[in-house]
């Protein structure tokens, strides 16, 4: 489970002027669930997601998964083992193939045997559906593939919870329909939490729970 409580975040613009991204914000997620955190540019959706990830420390009140908080785990452990995060950018590396890029993430840690970590890249991109295209380059894909890559990646150290930031911002809205699907798929196979965020309204709706932001507060649509 992951529980947010009392959680402040604020940015000083001068020293006069912080703006509050997060004002109080509580929230439990259980585990494997699939949400979307929805809102408009500047709403504080952003910056939750980036203090889930444990991209940023800098905030007020507690967040705990599994009833630790994460600023109590080492940070490389918890951003390596606990989270996978999936970009709207993609960020792929462009001198490494599909199958490295995948990779990545456990190139050089203990948690696979060389030959686990492959296995487990191939399964993954199987399952997007990319297998035949493990040794292009990202230049050699489209945007739905590069986000296939990426959604590869964050998968493939068996993370309890994949954070996505706009992961169809980039895609038209068939493709966007498949790597929506693409996620809902793991959130059951893979059992793992699933929690993105959005502005669009319309895919907001195809998640089963959805949380509001709207200037640093949350108002969840039951």
């Amino acid at each position: 489970m992951i529980r947010i409580t009392n959680l402040n975040k604020g940015y000083k613009m001068s020293p006069t002027n912080t703006v509050e991204a997060l004002k109080g914000v509580s929230l439990e997620i259980e585990d494997q669930e699939m949400m979307a955190f929805v809102g408009t540019s500047g709403s504080g959706k952003s910056t939750l997601l980036n203090i889930l990830g444990g991209l940023d420390r800098e905030y007020q009140g507690t967040v705990s998964v599994d009833g630790k908080d994460i600023k109590d785990y080492n940070p490389n452990v918890y951003r390596r083992k606990k989270v996978g995060t999936i970009f709207q950018q993609f960020h792929l590396l462009g001198p490494l193939t599909v199958e490295e890029n995948v990779l990545l993430p456990i190139r050089f840690g203990k948690q696979y045997s060389w030959k686990e970590a492959k296995d487990r890249t191939d399964y993954l991109l199987g399952k997007v559906g990319l297998l035949d295209r493990k040794h292009h380059r990202p230049n050699q894909l489209s945007g739905g593939q590069m986000q296939r890559v990426a959604i590869a990646r964050a998968l493939i150290s068996q993370p309890e919870i994949i954070l996505a930031d706009e992961p169809t911002g980039n895609l038209d809205t068939k493709t966007g329909t498949e790597i929506m699907e693409l996620l809902g798929s793991f959130n059951q196979e893979e059992n793992v939490s699933v929690l993105l965020v959005t502005h669009d309204q319309d895919l907001a709706k195809t998640v089963p729970r959805r949380v509001y932001v709207q200037d640093g507060k949350l108002t969840e649509n039951l």
